[in-house]
């Protein structure tokens, strides 16, 4: 069988139900090279839908719902409530238009809320179809600022209170972005097993930020799918802490990532 260069062979992952890639990237191919969306023709991860998602535990749902809505709301009173009006007086002088920036997003339902971020671009056309890449002249100066230390996703801390999202759980992402990945990878359904989270297990070990590349696109989904499938408590406790490093610029080292990983297993 050929070798497929999977998120298994970049930390070594010894998953018990045996994810399966297919044979649809020649080694070659992959090697030091970048896969963009437009040219992938192949096929996919095959996932079996019918195993156990700890979250499906009515116990376990319950638990991690007061939590989320417990910490949600002690951060809104005690943080949010002077960090909003510091950061809004920061935006409104930067540029114009409004602080907030609100774009329908999909839940664990596939049914559509709204997400709700502090604005970091000017105001253009392109918002709601085109994410924004390194350097993009779109972000204003303020916008770098909060990306950098992911300071903007912060208003998320609502959403959770509402229910439509969790702390910890995969990112939501744009509807044309949902859409475009969804028709390239097949298991990417499974990641609303789980609510969307402010962050998530693949943005905790840096794999965060717009890409081309298919490959680490699938990636992403497969840490994503790991997380519903292996969720626990101690699960989200390493993932607020290694995202809590990532914030202030500590990069953990592959070996660092690949104990966690398996960890899980």
């Amino acid at each position: 069988m050929e070798k497929v260069t999977t998120i298994q062979d970049k930390y070594k992952l010894n998953i018990k139900d045996k994810l399966k890639a297919d044979r649809a990237y020649n080694e070659n191919l992959l090697q030091n090279k970048v896969v963009p969306f437009d040219n992938y023709r192949g096929s996919y991860y095959t996932i079996n839908d019918n195993y156990y998602f700890p979250l499906s535990n009515r116990f376990n749902y319950y638990l991690k719902t007061s939590f989320d809505f417990i910490v949600s709301l002690i951060l809104i009173i005690t943080v949010l409530s002077w960090l909003i009006p510091v950061i809004s007086l920061l935006i409104i002088l930067d540029s114009k238009g409004p602080v907030f920036f609100v774009q329908k997003r999909r839940k664990n339902t596939k049914q559509l809320f709204t997400c709700i971020k502090f604005r970091t671009m000017f105001i253009n056309d392109e918002a709601d179809l085109k994410a924004a890449l390194v350097d993009d002249s779109r972000v204003t100066r303020i916008g770098k600022f909060l990306r950098h230390y992911h300071l903007d996703e912060l208003p998320q801390l609502f959403n959770v209170l509402l229910g439509d999202m969790s702390i910890i759980g995969p990112r939501p992402y744009m509807i044309a972005e949902d859409d475009r990945y969804e028709s390239v990878i097949e298991e990417y359904d499974l990641r609303y097993k789980v609510k969307p989270g402010i962050t998530g297990l693949a943005q905790s070990l840096g794999e965060f930020g717009f890409t081309e590349d298919i490959q680490q696109m699938k990636d992403r989904v497969l840490l994503d799918i790991l997380y519903a499938k292996k969720w626990s408590v101690w699960m989200d406790i390493k993932i607020v802490g290694r995202t809590f490093f990532e914030v202030l610029g500590f990069k953990f080292k592959s070996q660092s990532a690949q104990s966690i990983l398996e960890s899980y297993q």
